[in-house]
């Protein structure tokens, strides 16, 4: 599923290459500057609200303001991610334990619209529920650029109490220890494709309600 996703990451990027202008990419957020040339202000605001009209984004966004006149609309979604289990490290022999998890975040969109063109701000801002309760430090590991090592250190005392309250062996803490690191990154990059994917599929919706002569 991760690998569908970056084939389609790619055929996007490939597709909208000439429209995009700069990206900036931050620990928790992405924003990119597209081109719409030959494109007014309004022409780009309605591709962009029939883009998150349509039945697939908008079961998993709604949009909080649609400003016509001075160019902004912010939307709010969720973003869902599936990522290997850990667990099956721990005791590879148990049967019926998930090979998937399943994890949702908050995102927020942005978006700022001119003549000829506009910009998108994709910023995570918090996790929805994470199966240990532990909410608050596996979002601070999310980082799009680089996994923060104080973050990690930080996820991992706080699971270190959770294993040691449900007498979790200790080398199979220190396994999922090992391997902690790696669910972040496969999660930060999930989501991080998930975003570009939006992006790319939002300005594939604006240019094609306007095609260049």
């Amino acid at each position: 599923m991760k690998n569908l996703k970056s084939v389609v990451v790619l055929t996007m990027l490939f597709t909208g290459f000439l429209h995009a202008q700069s990206e900036q990419i931050e620990a928790k957020s992405i924003t990119k500057v597209f081109d719409a040339e030959g494109m007014s202000k309004a022409q780009i605001f309605t591709g962009i609200t029939n883009w998150f009209a349509k039945e697939e984004n908008a079961t998993t966004h709604e949009i909080s303001v649609a400003d016509k006149e001075n160019g902004r609309i912010v939307a709010k979604g969720v973003v869902k991610v599936l990522f290997k289990n850990i667990g099956t490290e721990l005791y590879p022999k148990r049967s019926g334990m998930a090979e998937v998890l399943e994890a949702k975040f908050n995102h927020i969109i942005t978006i700022d619209i001119i003549d000829n063109s506009y910009t998108i701000n994709y910023t995570l801002s918090d996790m929805i529920k994470e199966m240990y309760g532990q909410e608050e430090s596996f979002f601070n590991c999310i980082n799009f650029v680089q996994i923060d090592e104080e973050a990690l250190e930080e996820y991992n005392r706080s699971m270190e109490k959770v294993f040691k309250r449900n007498f979790v062996f200790k080398h199979k803490r220190e396994i999922f220890f090992e391997n902690s690191k790696g669910q972040f990154e496969e999660v930060s990059s999930y989501i991080l494709n998930e975003a570009q994917v939006n992006m790319y599929a939002l300005n594939e919706e604006v240019i094609s309600g306007h095609p260049e002569e």
